[in-house]
């Protein structure tokens, strides 16, 4: 699998940019957005890691080459909102927790998810769900249509089973993330424009 490397600024407005090193600026889309407040960049980057498309490697972050930088920050964007603060999932992520261990305990499978994995699996199977609905051949005949969701669970399940199995474990992860060098802060650039305006831009 191809990775580039991926850069992470945070600046002191709590703004989160994304882009690839070997590209310029110029020729990446925006990727960009503002976390909720208390955030910081250390919990966007274990989101960002938690979608599987992220890894470090000898102090560096990288994405998968097939990755854009533009649904990254969508998909850790909303994952940031399923926590009321951090380290505190909110009753809905804690429910989801719930499920995922359950499915785990009846697979007798001893893999332990974070809550930023259970964020992420969420989050994509209602992708993997909406990607039914957009593919489905004629939504003018019938008046329902049946989504097997069960089925994209027990993927996406499967695939974060094979990968965190495949990590570090915790602790080596966590010294690995201290001396990387992935993310900075980066002196607000941004002009004073109206907050509505730039909802809009990053939306």
């Amino acid at each position: 699998m191809a990775y580039d490397r991926l850069l992470a600024e945070f600046d002191e407005e709590g703004w989160v940019t994304f882009h690839k090193a070997d590209k310029p600026p110029a020729e990446q889309s925006r990727a960009e957005f503002q976390v909720p407040k208390g955030f910081a960049l250390s919990h966007v980057l274990e989101a960002a890691r938690a979608t599987g498309w992220v890894v470090d490697r000898q102090g560096s972050l990288w994405i998968d080459h097939q990755a854009g930088c533009t649904a990254l920050a969508n998909f850790v964007r909303e994952m940031l909102y399923y926590f009321d603060a951090p380290q505190t999932p909110s009753k809905r992520l804690l429910r989801i927790q719930q499920a995922v261990d359950a499915w785990l305990a009846g697979e007798n499978d001893e893999t332990r998810f974070s809550p930023w994995d259970c964020a992420w699996l969420d989050l994509v199977v209602r992708e993997d769900a909406k990607e039914d609905v957009l593919a489905a051949e004629d939504v003018w005949r019938g008046d329902f249509l049946q989504i097997d969701l069960g089925k994209h669970r027990e993927r996406r399940l499967r695939q974060v089973c094979e990968r965190l199995q495949g990590q570090p474990q915790p602790a080596a992860a966590a010294e690995a993330a201290e001396t990387a060098d992935t993310g900075r802060m980066a002196p607000s650039q941004r002009s004073r424009r109206p907050a509505e305006q730039r909802r809009r831009e990053v939306g």
